[in-house]
């Protein structure tokens, strides 16, 4: 079951990755149902960012969290970190991590799930480039930053729409070198 937390975004570290200064994160510190603003439910709330996705798309968008939790090193830490995102993640979709481990092996690969969320709406995958910026941040990797750039190109999004992504969550402005 997953848990009804919202996580806070993570510590952040600048580095530079080709001709733009990223974030990197460290331990985020989460929040409790006692000091949340957000309640109860995420899948029943009708304005809920996730509401109009298929089925299909949610394990392709769940399963895509997976791929990149693949690019941490798998210490106690940082499963727990990525596991707590996913929660929350699956939570506002109203999905449990046995629905997401079942579809698994429904995607062909990284391509496939790619192709799977490309109908959703941009207020979605902007969001979900928050989920999976965390998680890619866990790591601190940055080939796994420019492998998530390469996916949110193919969506549609150029680099300067995922650093305004990452600029809005954070209240942190990044400069292009």
């Amino acid at each position: 079951m997953f848990m009804k937390r919202e996580y806070f975004s993570p510590l952040f570290s600048m580095v530079e990755i080709e001709n733009t200064t990223m974030l990197c994160s460290s331990s985020p510190i989460r929040k409790t149902s006692a000091n949340s603003t957000q309640s109860a439910n995420f899948s029943s709330n009708p304005s809920n960012v996730y509401s109009s996705l298929t089925q299909r798309q949610k394990m392709a968008a769940m399963n895509l969290m997976i791929v990149f939790g693949g690019s941490c090193p798998g210490t106690p830490q940082n499963i727990e970190k990525i596991n707590h995102i996913m929660t929350v993640e699956g939570g506002k979709m109203g999905v449990s991590g046995e629905q997401v481990h079942a579809a698994h092996d429904t995607f062909s690969g990284m391509p496939d799930m790619v192709n799977a969320i490309k109908g959703m709406s941009r207020n979605a995958l902007e969001s979900l480039f928050w989920a999976y910026y965390c998680i890619v941040a866990v790591g601190k990797s940055a080939q796994a930053v420019q492998v998530l750039l390469g996916v949110y190109r193919e969506l549609g999004f150029s680099e300067q729409d995922c650093i305004s992504i990452l600029e809005n969550r954070t209240g942190k402005k990044l400069e292009n070198l």
